[in-house]
């Protein structure tokens, strides 16, 4: 039945964007025929100045969907920018990211069946749904992008605490926590991957944030199955979040070297040209 619902509300969704019919690419979106007094300024300057840039100024306004916005570029491939450092931080996120919550799923069943709450299960899942949904609004609500690093420290450590609780009412509370970040740990690290590529091909970036989610779903499952049958359940989860929240740490730091790197060389390259 769940199943069903989940279903019933993709096709929802389905039809939603296709009666919308938003743009999704930048040559679809109008542009504004009336600029503000600064913008209409210098283009009168720019008028006065070019021969032909009114007529094509005019073109461009009667051509709307047609601006040629994107320059085309041949053999254009998304492989090469989420293959540098930041690309391959994106999708590792999304890989660990993928892992924890897999890896919390199972525990949160285990933890349960080991106290006998096994009536527990679908309201717990329900919390930590509820979170997810709370955590997702916040980040969308949010004035300024979070970076996928920061948003997958935040799941590693909301999640540790999930280990050390077994009383069903507190397992709740955990969990309410816990799904803050699980939300936004697929929206930021799709975010960032999407940003880093030509708009072009973000089918093909959005298929490797796809497979990217599967990869870490599929190594979680058996990887923190075994560990909560070896180990018990508080060890999946928590083992994952532990995992979750060094991965981030060892990324936001490697980034912040590359950063002070980069500071220094330009410093250096520009300190020597004055």
């Amino acid at each position: 039945m769940s199943l069903l619902i989940v279903a019933g509300l993709i096709a929802l969704a389905g039809i939603g964007l296709l009666i919308a019919d938003p743009p999704t690419r930048s040559d679809q979106v109008m542009l504004p025929t009336k600029l503000p007094p600064g913008l209409a300024a210098s283009e009168g300057a720019a008028v006065a100045q070019k021969e032909g840039f009114a007529e094509q100024r005019v073109a461009e306004d009667l051509t709307t969907g047609q601006t040629p916005v994107v320059d085309p570029q041949v053999g254009v491939s998304a492989r090469t920018a989420l293959l540098s450092l930041g690309g391959m931080a994106a999708l590792i996120a999304t890989m660990v990211g993928s892992t924890t919550i897999t890896a919390t799923d199972l525990s949160l069943v285990a933890i349960l069946e080991d106290v006998g709450s096994t009536a527990m299960i679908a309201p717990i899942m329900s919390v930590w749904c509820a979170g997810s949904l709370v955590g997702g609004f916040a980040y969308g609500a949010a004035r300024r992008t979070i970076g996928p690093l920061w948003v997958l420290l935040a799941l590693g450590l909301l999640s540790i605490p999930v280990a050390f609780v077994e009383n069903p009412w507190w397992l709740g509370v955990a969990v309410f926590f816990a799904g803050l970040a699980l939300a936004p740990i697929i929206t930021a690290t799709s975010e960032s991957i999407s940003r880093r590529v030509p708009e072009q091909v973000r089918g093909e970036a959005m298929g490797w944030h796809g497979s990217a989610m599967t990869i870490g779903s599929a190594v979680g499952s058996p990887l923190f199955g075994a560990v909560i049958d070896g180990f018990g359940p508080a060890w999946g989860v928590g083992s994952a979040a532990l995992l979750a929240t060094v991965v981030a740490v060892s990324g936001l730091v490697a980034m912040s070297i590359r950063r002070v790197h980069r500071r220094r060389v330009l410093e250096d390259r520009f300190g020597d040209a004055a």
